[in-house]
């Protein structure tokens, strides 16, 4: 026991320093205040919320032009690649959108449009990682029709229209 309280005290065996009211002792132990809890995360604001969603959306949407440049040039190497590419920014908007506390409006968009996310993620991994062109467009084929919440949420927190790419 002794070795604990000299660890505690510096090491240097020295006497604990004095202890403020909030500390208790028992039998010339010194038992440590009770930690203050964290505090818990707050909603943004819907300021912060429509600057927080621009950051989360910025990768996905940056490949948005060059994949259709690659569709429109049939060049499907690129297509593929940049499948791959956009399941791991889907996939990193879904987290990001999951992590932050929205406000209460808003969170109902950010729920359907995390489970758009989930199908664009799988239809975009399957194609990215496709061996033939059959595989890729049948991937991209399969993808769930969107349930409009990207544009729901940009509306909801003044972001106005999705811009062109």
């Amino acid at each position: 026991m002794a070795l604990a309280l000299t660890a505690c005290a510096g090491g240097d065996g020295a006497a604990p320093a004095a202890t403020d009211a909030s500390s208790s002792s028992v039998e010339g132990l010194t038992q440590a205040p009770t930690p203050t809890p964290s505090p818990t995360p707050t909603v943004m604001s819907k300021e912060q919320a429509g600057a927080k969603y621009l950051e989360l959306v910025a990768p996905s949407n940056a490949l948005v032009a060059p994949f259709n440049a690659a569709l429109e040039a049939d060049d499907v190497a690129t297509v593929r690649t940049l499948c791959a590419q956009s399941a791991t920014a889907y996939r990193g908007f879904a987290d990001g959108l999951i992590a932050a506390q929205w406000p209460a409006e808003v969170q109902p968009a950010v729920d359907r449009l995390v489970t758009d996310l989930a199908g664009e993620i799988s239809a975009f991994a399957t194609a990215g990682a496709s061996e033939t062109d059959d595989q890729l467009w049948a991937a991209l084929n399969a993808r769930p029709a969107p349930s409009g919440a990207g544009q729901e949420i940009r509306m909801l927190l003044g972001l106005g229209n999705v811009p062109a790419g």
